[in-house]
């Protein structure tokens, strides 16, 4: 699932990657860090923070921690986001720093 993903992630077909998201879920595959970060990269080129807080949420939830990879990805979501969200940027910055 993950090289169907990064396919996704790399295309910007945020559509196919949440179904195969979805269908991973639904296989019983416990999505991991990798996974995660790899569909917030795929909604971050799109500028949809909204979904990669989401992302994030599910991320801590299954008691894993933000990673670099993953942080790049919230902080690029916001940036592509229209309008920008700069506030955003700078509490998930200060908060990976905490």
């Amino acid at each position: 699932y993950g090289s169907v993903l990064n396919a996704c992630a790399r295309a910007g077909d945020i559509g196919r990657a949440k179904q195969v998201f979805k269908h991973m879920q639904s296989s019983g595959i416990q999505p991991n860090v990798f996974v995660y970060t790899l569909m917030a990269q795929t909604l971050a080129y799109c500028g949809d923070w909204v979904e990669v807080e989401k992302a994030k949420k599910m991320l801590t939830d299954a008691g894993y921690s933000v990673n670099d990879r993953f942080l790049r990805a919230q902080l690029l979501s916001y940036a592509y986001a229209r309008p920008r969200e700069p506030r955003r940027a700078e509490a998930a910055f200060m908060d990976a720093r905490a």
